[in-house]
């Protein structure tokens, strides 16, 4: 789970799950270059933090095609169960707003600045 703060129910529920399983939890300032990823859902946001962070592999039970674009870019391999033209927000109505902050982004650190803006809009 990648999160901003750490304290979404969601990446909470995450965190307590993975670590039942025996997983390491990571926290911010810790280098995980070259690690391997998993997530649930892997987008084009996602897959601009895995670049700038160094992921060595990614798997995405969801990947948008524009992810794996970006992986493919920076000859990152990855699998995904299902991949799919686009990620929806929660609500199913729209685009994620995190995928509208990077769809015209071409450069990992410039979608990063600019996800980092879209979550303080957000809070």
């Amino acid at each position: 789970a990648v999160s901003q703060s750490g304290e979404t129910a969601d990446t909470i529920a995450a965190v307590k799950e993975y670590k039942s399983l025996g997983a390491r939890v990571l926290g911010k300032g810790i280098d995980i270059r070259g690690f391997s990823i998993a997530d649930r859902i892997v987008g084009k946001a996602a897959a601009s933090l895995y670049v700038l962070a160094g992921i060595k592999e990614a798997y995405g039970e969801v990947m948008s095609k524009a992810g794996a674009a970006r992986l493919e870019e920076y000859h990152i391999p990855y699998t995904y169960g299902t991949l799919t033209e686009r990620i929806i927000n929660r609500k199913g109505d729209d685009i994620c707003p995190m995928e509208k902050t990077v769809q015209d982004i071409d450069e990992p650190q410039d979608a990063y600045e600019a996800l980092k803006e879209k979550i303080k809009s957000l809070m």
